[in-house]
């Protein structure tokens, strides 16, 4: 694995980290999304997305990385 590709697998496991603890609740919801979103609903769906998006952007780093592999049936 590259030096670029550790630094980028670093930022989205941070930032996947980040969005779990807002969904925990250990970090406020008021520091997302501008501050704007009151509605506890609306954090909720918005924080899974992202943390979907987060997931999904580490497993196609590792997949580049051929530290997943994945196999395809024809």
């Amino acid at each position: 694995m590259k030096l670029s590709d550790k630094i980028a697998f670093g930022i989205v496991t941070g930032y996947s980290v980040f969005h779990l603890l807002i969904l925990l609740g250990v970090l406020p919801q008021n520091i997302v999304w501008g501050g704007k979103i009151i509605e506890p609903k609306t954090i909720l769906y918005l924080e899974f997305a992202a943390l979907f998006i987060m997931l999904f952007l580490g497993f196609l780093i590792l997949v580049k990385n051929q530290n997943c592999k994945m196999e395809l049936a024809s």
